[in-house]
């Protein structure tokens, strides 16, 4: 949590995003979906589809302030 609120405030000050998002793989841990409590729209994209084609690239934009990895499946 409190490194999500540093990337929150990083980006609010240097580059004036004022609608953050967080971008979480669905294999990531449920506790990272706790960054809306801080105001921080999660977008939960897939890993990859069967054909290996990264899905996590059409959630990002310019409000975009972190990117959570996954090493490994969770449950």
């Amino acid at each position: 949590m409190h490194a999500v609120l540093a990337y929150r405030e990083h980006a609010a000050q240097t580059r004036g995003v004022t609608r953050p998002n967080l971008i979480k793989p669905e294999t990531a841990h449920p506790p990272s979906t706790r960054p809306a409590t801080l105001g921080v729209e999660l977008r939960k994209a897939l890993s990859s589809t069967p054909g290996g084609r990264r899905l996590g690239g059409r959630h990002i934009d310019d409000q975009t302030v972190a990117i959570v990895g996954s090493a490994c499946n969770y449950g």
